[in-house]
């Protein structure tokens, strides 16, 4: 009998720990293995955005904030600063280093946000010590620009009251006033370039060069003319800054400019105006003594006003000629009052004489 296919023995199936897993439950596994890698590839992207998200917050919270963390930086900057540079221009200034001090007060302009004029004003008034004096009124200028309003009621206010704008305008007058001082001299310059001149082109006499090397007095005059109208004119200014928004005056310092501007003022009128020659010929004219309303005398026994000779009494004629020299002059003069002194002394005695109660010869 031909062999029979044996049916495959049923085999027992292991369910327990060594038992081999089928396809599903590889599949299984596997999908459990995928899901598990999405979890965290999920988990991984929710880290990264919420890691961008808060960066991203962090980077806004920042440049929020930025401009505020400058501000309070240059804040404790200038309040560490600010004291400490107006103390070393403050030294600088009392040293008479005022080059110094002024570049100093300049750092303030900067960093003093609150009142900027003190700044300018400290810079103004240290050129114009440095003999900056345009640099200085410049910055004086500013400085008023940026002051606070004076108070309306500046003649009630109690005296020594510092009000800003009345300082500023006190150096800027002074400021004005030295710069008159400058055009004044620069003036009396040109008079004595003037009178060189003049007297160089005397020496020339007829023999003046007409290739246009001959001295220009007149161009000197001109320049003098010129600089003493300026001079004026600074003056003029500097009396009228001074008591610019009512500020009080200084009485003191109105006198003194108006007569450096009356001085400027008669020399340019010298100028344009001058006094016709002398005649050389002409001699002086004999003094007179002022006669006292109050004391009328008798003309026989006013004392002779004429030149008397020491020897004999009588009236000395005055030569003719050449006018008397400074010191011949002041010796007939005295020699005038001498002769006078005598014969009053002559009339006294006399009189005494006359009354009785003379014990003097008379003369």
């Amino acid at each position: 009998m031909p062999d029979q296919p044996v049916p495959p023995l049923p085999t027992k199936v292991r369910t327990g720990p060594g038992a081999r897993p089928g396809r599903p439950a590889t599949r299984r596994v596997e999908l459990e293995h995928q899901a598990e890698e999405r979890r965290r590839v999920l988990e991984h992207d929710r880290v990264a955005r919420i890691r961008t998200a808060r960066l991203r917050k962090r980077k806004r919270l920042f440049w929020w904030t930025f401009p505020l963390v400058l501000l309070a930086l240059l804040g404790a900057a200038k309040a560490l600063s600010v004291p400490l540079i107006a103390n070393a221009a403050d030294e600088l200034y009392g040293d008479e280093d005022f080059a110094g001090a002024s570049s100093r007060y300049h750092w303030l302009q900067t960093l003093d946000v609150a009142e900027q004029w003190k700044g300018h004003f400290d810079e103004g008034t240290s050129l114009m010590r440095d003999d900056n004096l345009q640099g200085g009124i410049d910055a004086l200028f500013r400085a008023h620009d940026l002051a606070p309003e004076p108070p309306a009621d500046l003649a009630d206010l109690p005296a020594g009251t510092f009000v800003p704008v009345c300082a500023i305008q006190t150096n800027l007058a002074v400021g004005h006033e030295l710069q008159g001082d400058v055009a004044q001299a620069v003036a009396d310059g040109h008079v004595e370039r003037m009178k060189r001149e003049q007297g160089a082109l005397d020496a020339l006499g007829t023999d003046v060069p007409t290739d246009g090397t001959a001295p220009d007095p007149d161009l000197y005059k001109d320049l003098a003319i010129e600089s003493y109208l300026e001079a004026e004119g600074l003056y003029q200014d500097a009396d009228e800054i001074r008591i610019w928004n009512e500020c009080p005056d200084d009485d003191e310092a109105r006198e003194r400019v108006v007569e450096k501007e009356t001085s400027a003022r008669e020399k340019r009128e010298a100028l344009e105006n001058p006094p016709p020659p002398e005649d050389e010929n002409s001699g002086e004219g004999d003094p007179q003594e002022p006669e006292d309303p109050q004391d009328p005398q008798d003309p026989q026994d006013a004392p002779s006003t004429d030149p008397q000779d020491p020897q004999t009494g009588e009236p000395s004629t005055p030569e003719t000629g050449e006018p008397l020299t400074p010191e011949e002059q002041r010796r007939e003069d005295l020699e005038q009052r001498n002769q006078q002194g005598e014969d009053e002394r002559r009339d006294t005695e006399g009189w005494l004489n006359d009354q009785g109660g003379g014990t003097t010869k008379s003369w």
